[in-house]
């Protein structure tokens, strides 16, 4: 019998996604051959409601969940990607914590960095972003890691639900700088004809909500664009009204994928895409998000994108007339361009356990660094490159796992 050589070990990590209506933890075992990932697992995970509770009792219940997993698995570092707007600069004293420019008033001001950090120790290797960035940063990794050669440098990931949040990736890292990205609020072109003024959201938002992205595409724009009488009769007006009106959802469902509403959606997408194509050069744009469950939005979008682009930029003509170099791999299609997301609604699950991920990667380099004569450092920090792991594993294996055998309690 032939030995191996290989050597293969495994970490686990904790995972926290900071929703609107609910927080989701989840513990998740990394295991490494030869250092690279070859296979990712949640091991655990609860869902805390958190729409009817205060800050502080989700977060007590988050914090009581990972103390009672810390029992059991050896934690070795910690992802947070949590709804903004969220400070993410290290040298403020609001680092880590929700701005008070948040819509939830209640959440303004709350650490919810420090609360963990109490929890798995000081000294515990963390990354926290928004839940628009984290996935960013997981659908950069996965396409560059398994999808047609990869190497790409910047990615836009977009989530069209309640509101529209935009995460970058530019130069293989995410953008924060003044705070973080917040596309969804730039300015679009409107269709001709259209006399809608922008959701009702809008009196504190840039534009006022008027001619924005979330201003015409967000569920409540969409919603309150029904409602106001330009995409239905009269009949349909008076059947919501007598329906469930507190769930909007219910309505945008019984709107046919040939309504007029989704022009307006589509169009204000593509916009979006437009401004990310000629502002930072994007080369991959991922939709996510409960509007994007609408899959007629994509072709729609990516048609609209390179009518409104109007040949400009020669890399998505190239696209659009399928007359790309197939030898060079990489993005090759529009469909790789402007592309549905790999994770689904788990999205901000998938991306906090990137954060974690690397920021073991990079806790574990620097040990070695600083250390490069301790034999023992190698084994109680197994080096991975958890940039990898991500290549196919995170959207595959986990996915699998996750929806077919383990579903979130």
């Amino acid at each position: 019998m032939v030995s191996s050589n290989k050597s293969s070990s495994s970490i686990y990590v904790a995972a926290i996604e900071g929703g609107g209506t609910s927080f989701t933890c989840a513990i998740a075992k990394i295991e490494t051959d030869d250092g690279a990932a070859a296979a990712v697992e949640i091991v655990s995970s609860v869902n805390i409601p958190s729409a009817n509770s205060s800050p502080q009792v989700t977060l007590s219940q988050a914090c009581s969940y990972l103390a009672e997993c810390s029992k059991t698995f050896d934690i070795r570092a910690l992802g947070i990607a949590c709804f903004g707007p969220l400070g993410l600069d290290m040298e403020s004293d609001m680092y880590g914590c929700i701005l008070p420019t948040t819509p939830k008033r209640d959440w303004a001001g709350v650490n919810v960095l420090s609360p963990f950090l109490e929890v798995l120790g000081k000294d515990m290797p963390f990354k926290v972003d928004t839940d628009v960035n984290a996935p960013a940063v997981a659908e950069f990794e996965n396409f560059n890691s398994c999808c047609n050669g990869g190497n790409i440098s910047s990615l836009a990931y977009v989530t069209v639900g309640t509101g529209v949040g935009v995460g970058l990736v530019i130069n293989g890292q995410p953008v924060h700088g003044m705070m973080h990205p917040e596309g969804g609020h730039v300015c679009v072109s409107q269709l001709p004809g259209d006399t809608f003024g922008g959701y009702s959201w809008g009196a504190k938002a840039p534009y006022r909500g008027s001619c924005t992205v979330e201003g015409l595409c967000s569920s409540v724009a969409l919603v309150e664009r029904v409602l106001a009488g330009q995409s239905q009769s009269q009949e349909q007006k008076q059947q919501h009204d007598g329906g469930d009106s507190d769930d909007p959802r219910a309505l945008l469902k019984s709107i046919p994928d040939d309504d007029d509403l989704w022009d307006h959606c589509a169009n204000a997408l593509a916009n979006l895409c437009v401004t990310l194509t000629l502002l930072v050069s994007i080369e991959r744009i991922v939709l996510g998000g409960g509007i994007m469950n609408r899959d007629i939005l994509f072709p729609m979008v990516r048609k609209k994108t390179a009518e409104i682009l109007n040949g400009y930029i020669g890399g998505v003509e190239d696209l659009s007339n399928n007359t790309v170099n197939k030898e060079k791999g990489g993005i090759q299609t529009m469909e790789d361009f402007i592309a549905k997301s790999a994770a689904g609604n788990r999205a901000g699950l998938f991306g906090a356990i990137a954060l974690a991920g690397k920021a073991y990667e990079e806790s574990s380099s620097l040990k070695q660094k600083n250390d490069a004569s301790n034999t023992s450092s190698s084994k109680d920090n197994p080096p991975m490159n958890v940039v990898g792991f991500l290549a196919g594993t995170l959207f595959g294996a986990i996915s699998m796992h996750l929806f077919l055998q383990r579903k979130i309690r």
